[in-house]
């Protein structure tokens, strides 16, 4: 266990010139959503704390099988998330101006994406190739390799209802906001797969999430299915 939770850290660390490199393009987007939201002046304060608590954040973020894992890239913008949540806080903002920040930052990213082009992540994610990679990393979830990792069952539908349904019983979205105590955040833990199954036509409809008080994280996918939104998100959109 100490040599798999030394190798962890080590991916991370390893990689903090890349990671850094990543957070300076994705919040080059949070900067201008920011400054014109808040002003230039707020947004450079913003940033700069911002980046300094990510840097320092780099060997605490939780392993979960590195590039063996899909779900990685959740954790970077999970971190991202708590980075820019603590940086705002400081200067008197609340976890709901960090999470609509960065959602409308990321939000704008991705609509500069063709619109066939953000479809064809929605047929990949209902795929069969990436339904049997998702189940093998469920079964392989069971054994519980990293303690910061999530824990899943999933199983097919029968395509009317839904193509796949995915239930949680850990959230490593949800253990890493709780570890960096960044509670504030866990209502929002299912901000990120909402938002591109919104813009992708993935067909998530989220029944019930941990970090909303639930006992599990429970979602469905189902290609071309409209996508719930939550009320503060459609309000932002509007």
């Amino acid at each position: 266990m100490e040599r798999k939770e030394r190798m962890g850290r080590d991916f991370y660390t390893q990689r903090r010139s890349r990671l850094l490199r990543q957070f300076d393009v994705v919040f080059k987007m949070v900067r201008s959503q920011i400054s014109s939201e808040y002003g230039d002046e707020f947004a450079e304060k913003v940033i700069t704390d911002a980046r300094r608590e990510y840097e320092e954040m780099i060997p605490q973020l939780p392993y979960v099988g590195g590039r063996g894992n899909i779900l990685t890239l959740i954790i970077y913008f999970s971190g991202w998330l708590v980075s820019l949540h603590r940086a705002m806080e400081t200067h008197v903002r609340t976890p709901e101006d960090a999470v609509c920040v960065f959602f409308e930052a990321i939000r704008k990213a991705l609509t500069r994406i063709p619109r066939p082009v953000r479809r064809l992540l929605g047929r990949f994610l209902n795929s069969r190739f990436y339904v049997n990679r998702m189940k093998k990393m469920a079964d392989k979830s069971q054994l519980r390799l990293h303690p910061g990792d999530w824990v899943f069952t999933l199983e097919e539908g029968n395509l009317e209802d839904y193509r796949w349904r995915a239930e949680y019983a850990e959230c490593a979205v949800c253990k890493l906001f709780i570890a960096q105590e960044a509670e504030p955040l866990l209502p929002y833990c299912g901000v990120f797969d909402i938002l591109i199954s919104h813009l992708c036509g993935a067909g998530i409809v989220v029944e019930e999430t941990i970090g909303e008080g639930g006992d599990r994280c429970i979602a469905t996918f189902k290609y071309g299915r409209e996508t719930p939104l939550p009320e503060w998100m459609r309000s932002w959109m509007q």
